[in-house]
């Protein structure tokens, strides 16, 4: 009997544990969304070209890229509450400060802090989550980045809607602050006291350098490159070549997290059901041919449907190639793994600023569709997932 209420107990804080989680992802989806709707604006009133917007954009990156590792070593002294309750504040603090700052330089220090503060609440929050894949032995991390895609999706949307309404953008990002910061402070209450701590096997610190995992990481740059791309750049595109207002160009990171949240929150089921070779195949060749239609046709209607369907395809590319890396290697918390998602944040974070030193040179169109022609790369290198399908059905 004691046991049964030791079990039930458990099970209980397990949920509410999950519960806070899924809030965390979901106002941290928010809080990035809501930057997106606001770069044309902030690129009007800095009188910015592509280049220096790109420039600008790169100081997201830069706060984010040291955060992310040093925050990995904070959580071996300081609590997973302290850190996120300092991270979500200084997010929403940063975000109304960021749409009204008049010159780039100061906005350039603030766009570090906020990136620095992001990158720090990502990595928490996915430390919290891959604790509690651990204690419940169920696969939990998919339907969480699915709730990030729906926060992301409620966060432009909200912003597009009242921008197009005429709010002014410091309510704008001042309303999308406090929600952020209840949803956020609101879900700390029940989190779990401290991630997993995993030891490094032998030989493991240089896994990193075999080429099945150099090319996955090439793989992952790539995919959230374009992810990165549609968060800073899509909204300028349609500005700048859709002639889509400012106050509605965030509907097009809105409809790619459209995409993202449904293919993500349908990714486990997927994946059970078609092999991980074919759903790379698949997932990389939609997201290509979604970004070739958005910058290859004229029609506003296309473009959009475009953006939805690279949505569709890149949500399912990084968890697949996550996978194989987990199957490579027993230990999900090891060197190889951390390799791979600081590729994959590079691009994400690092990739946009390239995107507009190219674009500044080439076009933006004409490097988004250079991005399209890259997504292909990963279709042709899907043969490492389908190697590695064989290779794991050989060893059982």
């Amino acid at each position: 009997m004691r046991d049964r209420r030791e079990a039930t107990s458990e099970d209980s804080r397990l949920k509410w544990a999950t519960g806070s989680s899924r809030r965390l992802f979901f106002a941290l989806g928010v809080a990035m969304a809501t930057w997106a709707p606001m770069v044309p604006y902030v690129k009007g009133r800095l009188h910015l070209d592509a280049s220096q917007l790109g420039a600008l954009l790169l100081c997201l990156g830069a706060g984010a890229l040291p955060a992310m590792p040093a925050t990995a070593l904070l959580l071996r002294c300081v609590t997973l509450h302290t850190i996120l309750y300092c991270t979500i504040l200084a997010s929403c603090v940063l975000l109304p400060v960021l749409s009204i700052i008049p010159s780039a330089l100061p906005c350039g220090f603030v766009l570090f802090l906020f990136g620095a503060s992001i990158g720090s609440w990502d990595v928490t929050a996915n430390a919290h989550a891959l604790e509690l894949d651990r204690c419940s032995g169920t696969q939990v991390m998919s339907g969480f980045h699915g709730l990030y895609s729906l926060g992301g999706l409620a966060g432009a949307g909200a912003m597009s809607t009242l921008l197009h309404l005429g709010v002014s953008l410091v309510i704008c990002a001042a309303m999308s602050a406090l929600s952020v910061a209840v949803i956020g402070i609101s879900a700390l209450s029940n989190i779990l006291e401290k991630p997993a701590q995993e030891e490094e096997q032998p030989g493991e610190h240089l896994l990193w350098l075999k080429p099945s995992i150099l090319v996955i990481g090439v793989l992952c740059f790539i995919a959230f490159m374009c992810e990165g791309a549609m968060l800073d750049w899509s909204s300028v595109f349609l500005v700048g070549n859709r002639s889509f207002s400012r106050s509605s160009s965030g509907i097009g990171y809105a409809v790619f997290s459209v995409g993202m949240a449904l293919s993500r929150l349908c990714g486990e089921k997927i994946s059970l059901r078609v092999m991980p070779f074919t759903l790379l195949l698949i997932s990389s060749t939609i997201a290509s041919i979604g970004l070739f239609t958005a910058v290859l046709s004229l029609s506003k209607v296309a473009s959009l449907i475009g953006f939805l369907f690279v949505g569709l395809g890149l949500a399912n590319v990084v968890p697949v190639l996550f996978s194989i890396v987990g199957r490579k290697q027993k230990n999900a918390n090891s060197t190889a793994l951390s390799f791979i998602i600081t590729l994959g944040y590079i691009g994400i974070l690092a990739g946009p600023a390239f995107i507009g030193f190219l674009a500044n040179r080439i076009t933006l169109p004409v490097t988004l569709g250079c991005m399209a022609a890259t997504l292909l790369l990963v279709a042709a290198f899907s043969c490492i997932a389908k190697e590695d399908t064989s290779t794991h059905s050989r060893d059982g």
